[in-house]
């Protein structure tokens, strides 16, 4: 049975997490609110306007050593656990397991059977169950917002959020 997927959660992965706030904090207005990982990790929880818009994780060697900086985008799925395992049983392959973010859910890396590189989120309860924290949307100004086009999109089971039909 395939699970409801859509975009969910946008991750900076850096070298350098400071200097990236910082940009982000003058260019877009963002402020950020430090958590700590599960294994001790600093991770940065990105805001704009009282709501969350994405999250900011430093890099470090030797783990991602040859790694660029990026972007990563999350795709939520209903079940993490089962979308691990249908991932390895269509030819891709878990490459970080699955890592708790503290108020955000649970998150993979994986790949695809080609290889392209993909995020997996598995929602906290309070993610689904208050839209104003959903992060389902551009990261730009209110001012700068791309208007979505409402006639392609399909209400979800998720309150207000919409995804594009298969």
């Amino acid at each position: 049975m395939q699970q409801q997927v859509e975009t969910w959660w946008h991750e900076l992965n850096t070298w350098d997490a400071l200097e990236a706030r910082n940009f982000y904090r003058r260019t877009l207005g963002w402020t950020f609110e430090q958590v700590t990982l599960p294994d001790g990790e600093p991770y940065w929880l990105a805001r704009k306007g009282g709501k969350t818009v994405g999250g900011v994780y430093s890099l470090s060697a030797p783990t991602y050593k040859g790694i660029p900086a990026h972007w990563m985008t999350y795709m939520a799925v209903d079940d993490l656990d089962r979308a691990a395992q249908e991932t390895a049983s269509a030819g891709g392959e878990v490459t970080r397991p699955a890592t708790e973010i503290p108020g955000i859910g649970k998150i993979a890396i994986v790949t695809d059977a080609s290889g392209a590189l993909l995020g997996l989120i598995e929602p906290a309860l309070e993610q689904l169950d208050e839209s104003a924290k959903t992060v389902d949307h551009d990261l730009m100004d209110e001012d700068d917002s791309i208007e979505f086009a409402p006639e392609l999109a399909t209400a979800n089971r998720r309150n207000a959020r919409y995804s594009l039909p298969n």
